[in-house]
């Protein structure tokens, strides 16, 4: 009884922790020629180059823009927060991208790491730029991949 009690919270404790990501498309981004980044000086540096070159390769032309004067000029611009945490290596917690048309917010694509009680899930550890890259097909194309 004990032996099926211990494999029942080891299971519990090992499925307790999620990838989850949300989103809502930002309709008509997708025809945009250029498209701003309003870059956040508190991410680390790879999440807004992982964002320029999936704008290059999708024939966007990205232009990184550094106040919010200045991506307020900008017909669509995307801002961004990307938040890593520690748990035996470094991996990426929680994340947003926004999109802005205008100067409204349209879009956003969120991505997170849900946490039980005990975080054993090794999921979350891996490069962030699958994560980044999805989050922004489902802000461009509302794609689920």
């Amino acid at each position: 009884m004990k032996r099926v009690l211990l494999i029942a919270a080891s299971s519990l404790l090992l499925s307790s922790c999620a990838l989850t990501y949300k989103h809502t498309e930002a309709k008509g981004i997708k025809w945009a020629s250029e498209v701003c980044i309003l870059k956040d000086e508190e991410t680390r540096q790879g999440f807004l180059d992982v964002m320029v070159n999936w704008l290059e390769e999708k024939n966007y032309k990205p232009r990184v823009v550094h106040s919010r004067r200045q991506a307020y000029k900008c017909d669509w611009y995307l801002s961004y927060y990307g938040k890593w945490s520690w748990d035996l290596a470094i991996y990426l917690s929680d994340a947003k991208i926004y999109a802005h048309n205008n100067s409204r917010r349209v879009g956003v694509s969120e991505y997170y790491v849900t946490a039980g009680a005990w975080n054993a899930n090794l999921a979350k550890h891996g490069s962030s730029e699958p994560r980044i890259r999805k989050m922004m097909n489902n802000l461009f194309f509302g794609e689920d991949v």
